[in-house]
């Protein structure tokens, strides 16, 4: 990603020399190029984040599994995650 980035910027920092067609040809194709890699990348993170979600949705469910099979615990010992969430500022104790 970063790269696709560093290299589109590097194309609208340049500048347009337009003393031939042949030079405007070439950069209307290195846009074309870009905009390809671009539309990849997207494609790409978009799939990492889906990936990223179900990885998560899956841990939290097996997360809370497993405190459903720790029933017998005392209610004192559980870690204060209740439906995959953190426990608020005033239910964690304070450090001193």
């Amino acid at each position: 990603v970063n790269k696709v980035l560093q290299r589109t910027r590097d194309l609208i920092e340049k500048p347009l020399n337009d003393s031939s067609a042949d030079e405007l040809s070439k950069r209307i194709l290195d846009i074309r190029e870009r905009q390809e890699d671009l539309k990849k990348a997207k494609t790409d993170l978009s799939s990492h984040c889906d990936a990223v979600v179900v990885t998560l949705a899956s841990l939290n469910r097996t997360s809370g599994s497993a405190e459903a099979g720790s029933g017998s615990r005392d209610a004192g010992d559980k870690s204060g995650l209740e439906n995959g969430r953190t426990p608020s500022r005033e239910s964690t104790p304070k450090r001193r």
